[in-house]
């Protein structure tokens, strides 16, 4: 039957303001809360947080963050420093960029990004003197004019000028200094400082030293080596005794601050006295400024302290920038910050979930998930949710064990000793190696949960969850995997899911060390082992008769044609739900022609490792590498739409991670190494019939001088829309992205539009 819609929301071009966010818009989920450095700016404080940059504005509090969004020109920041001279802040990124911030002004250097050479070109240190800016290089030392905003010199102090690695530099009225792990490099500032013979190795401490700071205070020159802090005076080199261990100084409103391995932060006076200045943070960097310290205090914020008084400043945002897997359920993306290779990270088991409706985060920190549970909380692996209540779900970890919340308080750890979870390495680290990953719910609400090994499969009923509250211990089912009658552990999984054809069938991608594709058919019967059957797969033929070789399956997603979709090592392959996988291992490549008139044709993306896969509303693919980006192709593969890249895009990294798409709104969630950021897309799920509560047009009304475009959402899958002004002329005609259809405000001859009552017309694919 036909079904027409006139849109209750009519599309206004109007003076009218409106504040939504665009599509194909970037928006920036970077963390702020792990604060490293410090810089004084006078009104204002900077923070370098991971690997981003945020200020607070002294007098009013306000926080400020920044990204690429907002004109800086790298994303992986290592070093800030401010000059008070220029009023400038230099940001320095880790593949050499250097970013200048002046009176609103980013301005950039990219020569030691583009330079030409073997060497790392991530600064070990910067230290501002005059007018100069000094990088402590891996090669030796780069120097700065900060007046022109470029490259002076470059400094090979090595014998015979070879690449040293500088730790770090300081100043006095006469020398320069440079320390590498073993030797303090010395030199005339009126010198030839290019010429290599002109610096010295000078007054070094003993031979075992490790050297790790120096700089000059008060006409002294001082040195960090083996976590000791030590002074030169006319008759050589002195350690300060001290019951504490530092790492690094600090020189701030003509004071010098010890940064030490304890809690707290230590002042070196002009005697030499060491006063300890007591604060229950862990400070990494420290500022003073009209009687308050401000203190990077990891993975606390930002700390100022006066006094007894402190106050914490951490912006809106997830914890870490280590976006591992993630998922969204019920308006809520879940992101987990594990990892795990041959074993596991040991990164700290934090939860980051984000309210997509309301963009806020609420994070539950791994000392917090600890303290209630009185156990190890590391490298989280995925979440599970309760399809009967989205506020009980799972998380596994790869080394100690699950855990269970509810309206997100953590409320059981299941271990081997309190479950039939086994651990890898009985004995004294039994805690660290009982892997689980791949946790899921069926639609009866059975639990699924993968532990790495034999005794692989395990399902808990609701009625064993809740017993397993109750008394403490757990008590479910366990299965082992059998092929053709022989036992088949598995010792690197990833994310098990359910067949979108037949709910007995389950997925299982085996990761490494004899990565293929597994398929088990509990037979319609989870708790009833008898009957099951397990399929694997470790090697493919492609619809040419070649061989596919490949060492790693990152991921596998199932499209809505049933199609399974295999990221691997070397490009991706499908197997296409016309092919029987228990009978047989043949499987199919995209091949791209190349169009010259050769008949040829290429892999899609056979050089690339593929990290992460993901089908949006409209069954197109967006792909993940570790390497060259994110990738947005068509259905059939046969088209890339999008390729995203730093380059290009907001995106902090070429690394991606994961990927997780809101169905609702066809958000696009991107990991990478470098955090996370989300991107407008403009597909959505479709709805399965037009309803007038969901079937509406945004930005609506529009300001005449929106740039961007309308979309209209709740659309059925392949909806033809046609857009008509006020006298019926036809403007745009389209079809729907899944639920969504998009429309520039433009004509079909491509002007834009005269203000206006326009009306679409929503006609579904039936």
């Amino acid at each position: 039957m036909k079904k027409l819609l006139l849109l209750s929301s009519l599309i206004f071009i109007s003076l009218l303001s409106y504040s939504d966010e665009g599509m194909y818009t970037w928006k920036s989920h970077i963390a702020y809360g792990v604060v490293t450095q410090v810089a004084d700016a006078g009104d204002i404080i900077y923070a370098l947080a991971g690997n981003a940059l945020f200020q607070i504005d002294k007098a009013t509090e306000e926080m400020t963050c920044f990204s690429k969004q907002d004109g800086f020109h790298g994303s992986n920041i290592i070093h800030i420093a401010y000059d008070s001279k220029y009023n400038t802040l230099l940001v320095v990124y880790e593949d050499g960029l250097i970013d200048f911030v002046s009176n609103g002004q980013i301005t950039a250097l990219s020569d030691l990004q583009n330079k030409q050479m073997n060497t790392s070109k991530k600064a070990n240190s910067v230290r501002i003197y005059k007018d100069k800016a000094y990088l402590g290089m891996p090669f030796g030392i780069v120097v700065i004019n900060m007046a022109k905003k470029e490259i002076a010199d470059t400094y090979y102090i090595g014998l015979e000028g070879k690449e040293v690695d500088i730790k770090n530099m300081t100043m006095d009225a006469d020398s320069i200094y440079a320390i590498t792990a073993n030797s303090i490099y010395s030199a005339n500032l009126k010198s030839n400082l290019l010429d290599y013979n002109e610096w010295t190795i000078s007054n070094v401490l003993p031979d075992d030293s490790i050297y790790q700071d120096i700089i000059v205070f008060n006409n002294q020159l001082y040195t960090i080596a083996n976590n000791h802090i030590h002074y030169r005076s006319s008759t050589g080199w002195h350690k300060i005794e001290s019951d504490r261990f530092f790492t690094g100084m600090k020189l701030t409103d003509s004071r010098l601050f010890l940064i030490q391995q304890e809690l707290g932060v230590t002042e070196c006076k002009k005697n030499n006295n060491l006063i300890s200045h007591i604060s229950p943070y862990l400070v990494f960097d420290v500022v003073y400024s009209d009687n308050n310290y401000w203190l990077a205090a990891n993975t606390d914020g930002l700390v100022r302290q006066t006094g007894t008084d402190t106050q914490v400043f951490i912006p809106e945002g997830p914890i870490v920038n280590i976006p591992y897997r993630m998922k969204v359920v019920n308006n809520r993306l879940y992101v987990v910050s594990g990892g795990r290779w041959a074993t596991q990270n040991r990164y700290a088991g934090h939860l980051m979930i984000y309210d997509i409706s309301k963009d806020k985060w609420k994070n539950i920190y791994s000392w917090y998930i600890e303290n209630k549970m009185q156990g190890l909380s590391l490298d989280f692996m995925n979440v599970a949710v309760d399809p009967f209540d989205v506020n009980h779900y799972f998380v596994t970890s790869y080394g100690t064990g699950l855990f269970e919340f509810i309206n997100d308080e953590p409320i059981m750890q299941y271990t081997h000793l309190n479950s039939p979870l086994t651990t890898a390495a009985p004995g004294n680290s039994e805690m660290y190696y009982i892997r689980t990953d791949g946790a899921m719910f069926d639609k009866d609400g059975n639990l699924w949960v993968l532990n790495m090994g034999d005794k692989f499969l395990h399902i808990a009923t609701p009625t064993d969850i809740r017993n397993a509250r109750n008394t403490g211990q757990s008590n479910w089912n366990v299965y082992s995997l059998y092929i053709n009658n022989t036992l088949f552990p598995v010792y690197t999984s990833g994310e098990i899911f359910i067949d979108g054809r037949y709910d007995n069938w389950k997925w299982i991608p085996y990761v490494r060390y004899q990565p293929g594709l597994i398929l088990y058919d509990d037979n319609g019967t989870p708790l009833d082992d008898s009957d099951d059957n397990t399929y694997f797969q470790s090697s493919f033929f492609d619809q040419d008769g070649k061989e596919i070789t490949f060492t790693l399956i990152n991921a596998i997603a199932q499209d809505k044609k049933n199609d399974i979709w295999v990221a691997i090592d070397k490009g991706l392959f499908i197997i296409p739900h016309t092919i029987d996988f228990r009978k047989s291992n043949l499987c199919e490549r995209v091949k791209i022609p190349r169009n010259d008139g050769s008949n040829l044709a290429d892999y899609l993306l056979d050089t690339e490792r593929i990290s992460a896969i993901c089908i949006d509303g409209a069954n197109r693919k967006w792909i993940g590498t570790e390497s060259s980006g994110l990738y947005l192709i068509s259905e059939d593969g046969l088209e890339t739409i999008e390729h995203f890249t730093t380059e290009n895009s907001p995106l902090p990294s070429n690394k991606i991670l994961s990927i997780a798409i809101d169905s609702a709104t066809g958000r696009v969630f991107v990991g990478t190494d470098g955090g996370l950021m989300s991107y407008q897309n403009d597909a959505a799920e479709p709805e399965p019939e037009f309803k007038n509560e969901k079937v509406y047009a945004y930005p609506n009304p529009v300001k005449s001088d929106f740039n961007g475009v309308i979309t209209i959402t709740g659309l059925m899958d392949n909806t033809e829309v046609k857009i008509v002004d006020n006298g019926g002329n036809l403007v745009c005609s389209t079809i729907s992205n899944g639920g969504l259809a998009v429309w520039d405000g433009k004509t079909i001859s491509g002007k834009r539009v005269t203000t206006g009552v326009y009306t679409a017309f929503c006609n579904a694919a039936d």
